[in-house]
């Protein structure tokens, strides 16, 4: 158990000491390097060990590190928690914060803050692998914020330019709204229980359910679970609260990586998976959640078919994975959900880094119209992001994203809401346009590259090609090597109190129907761009201009914004600052200094400049008080 716990403890803090070191050793960029891998790498082995030695898929173990908040009966302990839904998070998180770290050591070298930014890295691990591994919501809700002032830091990295500034304080300030939604669960949590130990918290919530069911206010409930969701809604990117991620491109590419596949935007899932049993009973929000998914799903992936950075193509398309995502923690199908999250993490974070690649053969251009043709130039980064491009649209048997895709399909196809099952057959079709797009504008047709930028493309080194090439394996293997562990509801012991089961009945055809879909939506793809006049024709009818117009701007979310928040918040700050401001500053310091120079002014003229006017006004002061003295003195004696 001594081992067992040091691996638990090493796994989780060597990023707090790799951020530490890291930070003080930043200005020796080769030291730093070193470092901040070394503790990576530390803490990936170190994980490795842990899984390794994991007892069963029932183990729930809790290490207590010390009191953390302790006032009278009310304390809260720091633990770590290890059961089968943590161990998993903590490998895929450091599976990918290490090779993105050490992505970086080439990525980020000709950047004089390169220490800086791989100690932030480094915290930004820690925080997440805080929030994953905490056995109590005060402790997740800690990791929670750390997780956001992580992306803080790094989406403003670069902050000599000022978009890089706007898009971290866009980012901060959405978040807040979530976490807004975060506290009002956790007081109501207390209100109602008087704990906050998920342990403690399942146990109550199961037993009340299917025992006493009068246990509990469903009322109070439901409303803990709407807090719960905003706060997914910030974190996970939805419909709504989805607006800061596209400017969350400002910040360098291995923050992207890491963002979108294993930190930060994983994490309102990973609240949702962890609370399941909140969700048992609330039927109506259930509803909600499945469909606010499905939504957020398809208007990401209409979006991501209009956009020129190839950064902002690959988060919208995690955007509209995350709506699949939270749709099916919806449906109760919280396992398929968490199988889905594993495969994304990984074909994510691969995209990412192939398109990183790509902007560092391309002297630091992201827009794809300026591409074209690379494949023979970059032929290793070619297929790095072919398989990426593969996993995610869901190519049959040949990639992991297949294995997960066609789970999604079982639950889509096995609710009771006949219509979803039709959504996703339209959000796979997008996200299948959007992803070909890309891939066909980056790498074939013609080059779009000329002059010095053509002259400088050229693949990376191993540092980048390395990371890029593992995690090509695994959204190759993964999928097919753990299918069996994630779709057998015995294997999740207590870590999920409500496990879907999936029936595999007339499953076949449908998900035969999707992969014909996607060829379909391929083959017309390269049709158009074999036949350009046809092509433009369409591009130039009426509905596709308004249609165009739309996505581009995003539906017109952020103006819509500005309208109804922005802009009238800005008037009454005007507002108050012409008029309320101007009252309080007459009424207050204004008016005391006019009375101040008012009595310093009667006073002046008592000024006579005689001193025998100043002696015989001090003599007359001296006699009053002696004459007080007398009085006040014979009064007490005389009542004694």
């Amino acid at each position: 158990m001594t081992l067992f716990f040091d691996c638990a403890l090493i796994s989780i803090y060597a990023p707090l000491i790799g951020f530490l070191t890291t930070y003080f050793l930043r200005s020796h960029k080769n030291v730093a390097c070193f470092v901040s891998n070394f503790f990576m790498g530390c803490a990936l082995l170190s994980s490795f060990l842990l899984a390794f030695h994991f007892e069963s898929a029932y183990s729930v173990y809790s290490f207590n590190l010390f009191d953390w908040i302790y006032i009278g009966r009310f304390s809260i302990k720091w633990d770590i928690r290890l059961d089968i839904l943590s161990l998993i998070m903590i490998l895929v998180i450091n599976v990918i914060s290490f090779l993105v770290h050490i992505y970086s050591i080439e990525y980020m070298k000709h950047d004089e803050n390169q220490g800086k930014f791989l100690a932030q890295l480094s915290f930004f691990t820690m925080t997440m692998l805080v929030l994953v591994s905490s056995s109590n919501l005060v402790q997740l809700f800690f990791g929670w914020e750390g997780v956001g002032l992580a992306s803080f830091l790094l989406i403003g990295f670069w902050s000599y330019k000022d978009s890089a500034n706007l898009a971290s304080i866009k980012a901060f300030v959405m978040n807040r709204i979530g976490d807004a939604g975060f506290i009002i669960a956790l007081a109501l949590i207390y209100d109602r229980f008087r704990i906050f130990d998920f342990s403690s918290l399942q146990t109550l919530l199961t037993f009340s359910h299917l025992q006493v069911s009068s246990l509990h206010n469903y009322t109070d409930i439901n409303i803990v679970c709407v807090g719960i969701i905003i706060a997914v809604m910030a974190k996970s990117v939805q419909i709504g609260l989805h607006t800061w991620l596209s400017d969350a491109m400002e910040g360098p590419t291995p923050v992207s990586a890491l963002l979108h596949a294993a930190t930060m935007v994983t994490a309102g899932v990973f609240l949702l998976i962890r609370l399941n049993y909140l969700f048992i009973d609330a039927s109506g929000i259930q509803t909600f959640l499945t469909w606010l998914g499905m939504l957020t799903s398809i208007f990401a992936g209409l979006i991501a078919t209009r956009q020129n950075d190839i950064k902002k193509i690959i988060a919208f398309s995690t955007c509209s994975q995350l709506g699949l995502m939270v749709s099916a923690c919806g449906l109760g199908a919280y396992q398929t959900a968490l199988y889905h999250l594993v495969i994304h993490a990984f074909f994510k974070a691969l995209l990412f880094l192939s398109a990183g690649s790509v902007i560092h053969s391309m002297s630091g251009d992201q827009d794809i119209r300026n591409m074209g043709g690379l494949w023979k130039k970059i032929p290793y980064t070619h297929a790095m992001m072919l398989i990426g491009v593969l996993s995610i649209i869901g190519t049959p048997f040949i990639t992991s994203g297949y294995y997960s895709k066609e789970e999604l399909l079982k639950a889509f196809y096995l609710s009771k809401h006949s219509y979803l099952f039709f959504a996703f057959f339209l959000s796979i079709a997008l996200t299948t346009i959007y992803n070909v797009r890309m891939l066909y504008s980056v790498f074939y047709g013609e080059s779009r590259t000329f002059g010095k930028v053509a002259a400088h493309i050229h693949e990376p080194s191993l540092f980048m090609i390395v990371p890029m090439m593992i995690l090509a394996f695994l959204s190759l293997v993964l999928g097919k090597a753990t299918h069996s562990f994630f779709t057998t509801g015995s294997l999740w012991g207590y870590s999920i109190s409500y496990f879907k089961e999936q029936s595999h009945s007339k499953i076949f055809v449908y998900a035969l129907l999707s992969k014909i879909l996607v060829a379909i939506v391929i083959g017309s793809y390269v049709y158009l761009s074999k036949n350009p006049n046809l092509f433009e024709s369409m591009k130039k009818h009426s509905m596709v201009l308004k249609l165009k117009n739309i996505l581009e701007n995003q539906f017109y979310v952020d103006k819509l914004y500005q309208t109804i928040f922005i802009k009238p918040l800005v008037n009454l700050s005007f507002w108050f600052a012409n008029h309320c401001d101007k009252s309080i500053d007459w009424w207050g310091p204004e008016l005391t200094t006019r009375i101040s120079e008012g009595l310093g002014h009667k006073n002046s003229k008592l000024e006579t400049r005689k001193i025998g006017a100043y002696l015989c006004g001090l003599l007359v002061v001296f006699c009053m008080l002696v004459l007080s003295y007398f009085l006040l003195m014979n009064n007490f004696t005389s009542k004694g």
